[in-house]
């Protein structure tokens, strides 16, 4: 891993709020254009460096930010709420219950039933199988009419 040392800024254009400027010791380089972007180092969980503290990249298997923290940790930066919305039939269902594969990574999203006519359902019971998936028991609600709607809120 390269480390820049920013040691000096001189004969640069005036930067706006939304500029990126780095200087290696030998060269200016600098954008002050409002549509540059600073590119983080990407990569695999298993091809992430030796932990130092504030490092900070771009996970591609988990498709998220991380960094790491004080205790050498990979920390993933989350990115607010995600939502998923499935529909489904009575031919869907296995017996009482229909398992939804959201592929939401939450273990717990939250989780609405709708009926055919918009109506919300509260289902018997709703388990997270793996963070992609929930087992939904709809006893008492079988069979279903028409196409209901199963929305899922998680954490990204």
């Amino acid at each position: 891993m390269s480390l820049i040392h920013i040691k000096q800024l001189r004969n640069l254009p005036s930067a706006g709020p939304h500029s990126v400027i780095l200087y290696d010791g030998t060269i200016n380089l600098w954008s002050n254009q409002s549509n540059a972007a600073l590119q983080l180092t990407t990569g695999t969980t298993t091809q992430r460096p030796t932990p130092l503290v504030g490092l900070i990249r771009f996970n591609t298997t988990l498709n998220r930010l991380e960094y790491v923290d004080n205790s050498l940790n990979w920390i993933q930066i989350q990115g607010g709420l995600q939502k998923v919305t499935l529909s489904f039939t009575q031919a869907d269902l296995v017996g009482n219950f229909y398992t939804a594969t959201h592929n939401l990574g939450d273990s717990y999203p939250l989780v609405t039933i709708y009926d055919n006519t918009n109506n919300i359902i509260y289902p018997t019971q709703v388990t997270s199988v793996n963070p992609n998936t929930t087992d939904i028991d709809l006893t008492g609600f079988t069979p279903i009419s028409g196409t209901w709607r199963a929305v899922f809120v998680g954490a990204i």
